[in-house]
């Protein structure tokens, strides 16, 4: 008899113990589920803003085209269906970057520019000619604020037109980082 209590104490026993070891994990589970998580918002990607050009002159297909970012003219120029065979390519620079609302001539050959206010400091190339753009034309370029635009223009009063557009390096506040971002963007046109 002994040992039947003895058996009987020893299954008591591992019933409770089982018991207390499942009520422990139960208080473990319930507690978790207590517990305020921490909710993670992944933030919803904005569609970035479009940028166009106007494309004119000799491609197939002038309109108004999207570009994105670092864009060549070039691209723009595929994307209008490639220049017509009588485009001067001697004037047009397609390796230009594109700028959001520019307008983009291309000229045939024979064809002369036609005259109007902005032909100084917005060839139909894109380019921007240091030797007559004024202050406000030359802020469009990047880099260039209203400061900087006003050192080019007085260096150029102060010393005449400027040879090539690598002598835009002697202008104050002009750095070799500034040269590289808009060297693709100047011309130098001689009076």
């Amino acid at each position: 008899m002994g040992n039947l209590d003895y058996k009987t104490l020893l299954n008591a026993f591992l019933a409770l113990a089982t018991i207390a070891a499942v009520s422990g994990a139960l208080a473990l589970l319930l507690k978790q589920d207590s517990t305020p998580g921490v909710e993670i918002t992944l933030p919803t990607p904005t569609p970035p803003l479009e940028s166009k050009v106007h494309v004119s002159g000799a491609v197939r297909f002038p309109g108004v085209y999207v570009f994105e970012e670092n864009d060549r003219l070039e691209d723009v120029v595929n994307a209008a269906g490639g220049l017509l065979p009588d485009a001067d390519v001697s004037v047009i620079n397609l390796a230009a970057r594109l700028r959001d609302e520019q307008s983009y001539h291309l000229q045939s050959l024979g064809e002369t520019p036609s005259p109007n206010a902005d032909a100084p400091s917005s060839p139909e190339d894109g380019l921007i000619d240091i030797n007559s753009a004024s202050a406000d034309d030359l802020t469009a370029l990047p880099g260039i604020g209203a400061v900087r635009a006003s050192a080019i223009v007085a260096h150029r009063e102060a010393h005449g037109p400027f040879s090539a557009i690598e002598d835009i390096l002697d202008v104050d506040g002009i750095g070799l980082g500034t040269y590289r971002e808009i060297r693709g963007l100047i011309r130098v046109i001689h009076p």
